[in-house]
């Protein structure tokens, strides 16, 4: 089963507190399919993130005049940066090459960084 954003707020009340296994087992989806959908939703200024106990993250729903200003939508204010990155996967056939060489730039490319640094 899949679940839309649209689904997951509409599953969400105000005033409460959710976690992502929680909404994950009200939906029947996997949790961590859901916490990526409730990071972007924090991008995006439609819920709050929380963190009451050191590994335990609460979201809830934003307040909808929290956004308002003059009667138009604001743009949403993000809290937290992300970065995207692709996985990266080689096939490798035959003996290394060059590995000393590559090893060696990278050495003075990290000493050239540590010199400006000081």
């Amino acid at each position: 089963m899949t679940i839309t954003k649209t689904d997951l707020l509409g599953r969400m009340r105000r005033g409460r507190k959710y976690t992502a296994a929680h909404l994950a087992q009200l939906a029947g989806v996997s949790r961590p399919a859901v916490a990526g959908m409730l990071h972007t939703l924090v991008d995006e200024g439609r819920l709050r993130a929380s963190r009451t106990q050191a590994r335990v993250v609460h979201f809830e729903l934003e307040a909808p005049d929290a956004r308002r200003t003059g009667g138009q939508d604001a743009p949403p204010v993000s809290t937290s940066v992300a970065v995207a990155r692709f996985r990266i996967t080689r096939t490798v056939e035959g003996p290394l090459s060059g590995y000393d060489s590559e090893l060696a730039t990278q050495r003075r490319l990290a000493m050239l960084a540590r010199d400006r640094s000081r």
